[in-house]
């Protein structure tokens, strides 16, 4: 069964992060503390941690570090993660993908792929108000030109 629990505990960010050195257990205690953690357990064994960090402005960069061991549960880690994007306080949410999972799990949260980098690829999540997506969509919606003969009300 997977658990996730928020925020995540600073021994398991360290333990999946790798944290070595003295200045990625900075890096991994700064991300804890200014940001938002989750850890991920099945059966309570630690899979994954994924995090969010405010960057500039409204914006924020996610990050995540999944072992093999999450293994037929991504769909469902997908989903809370979808889910928690769409009603939390993220307006806008940036990651960098290093590796073909990490485009495929950004695709699959409704990333969009916005330019290449030094170390990959950048891609970009934006939440629309309801007043921006009607904006959005008007432009590009087709004008109807004939009645819906459909049966179905």
């Amino acid at each position: 069964m997977l658990q996730i629990e928020t925020p995540a505990n600073l021994v398991d960010m360290a333990e999946l992060s790798g944290a070595m050195s003295r200045v990625h257990w900075a890096i991994v205690r700064e991300m804890w503390r200014g940001g938002d953690t989750w850890a991920i357990r099945i059966d309570g064994d630690l899979v994954a941690l994924i995090g969010l960090y405010p960057v500039i402005g409204e914006a924020w960069e996610a990050w995540f570090n999944l072992t093999p061991r999450i293994g037929g549960h991504l769909p469902e880690l997908l989903s809370a993660m979808r889910l928690t994007v769409q009603a939390g306080k993220y307006r806008e949410i940036v990651t960098v993908c290093t590796t073909r999972a990490g485009k495929v799990m950004a695709r699959r949260m409704g990333f969009s792929f916005a330019e290449p980098c030094d170390f990959g690829e950048i891609w970009k999540w934006r939440q629309f108000s309801a007043v921006e997506s009607a904006t959005i969509a008007a432009p590009n919606s087709p004008k109807r030109t004939q009645k819906n003969s459909s049966g179905a009300v």
